[in-house]
C-alpha cells in the first residue's frame, strides 16, 4: 500500500508541473482543489476505491462553489493519482526498474 504523504507528494508535484509547464489555469486549478481536498479528508482510500467514491467525497466539498464539470475534474484527478499509486507499489520490483 501506499502512504498518504507520497500522495500528498505527487498532488503536489503535479500543481508544480502545471505551474512550470505552462499548464492551462483550469487544469492548475483542478491539481491546486484536488490537493486541498486530500489535505482535508487525510486519507486517500475514498479516491481509489471507485470513481463513485472519489466524486461523493470532493462533492461535499465543493458542491455549493463549483459546477457539477469541476467536482468530475477534481475526482477524476483524485481517482487517477491514487489508482496509479497503488499500482505503482504492488507492481513487482523486477518490473519497477524496466
Amino acid at each position: 500500500m501506499t502512504d498518504f504523504t507520497v500522495f500528498v507528494e505527487e498532488l503536489e508535484r503535479q500543481i508544480e508541473h502545471h505551474r512550470g509547464e505552462g499548464g492551462t489555469s483550469y487544469r492548475l486549478e483542478t491539481a491546486e482543489l484536488s490537493l486541498d481536498i486530500a489535505l482535508k479528508t487525510g486519507v486517500m482510500e475514498p479516491f481509489y476505491l471507485s470513481r463513485e467514491s472519489s466524486r461523493e467525497v470532493v462533492a461535499r466539498f465543493l458542491k455549493d462553489h463549483h459546477d457539477d464539470d469541476r467536482i468530475d475534474d477534481v475526482a477524476k484527478a483524485l481517482y487517477t493519482m491514487s489508482r496509479r499509486l497503488i499500482f505503482k507499489a504492488m507492481m513487482p520490483e523486477e518490473l519497477k526498474n524496466i
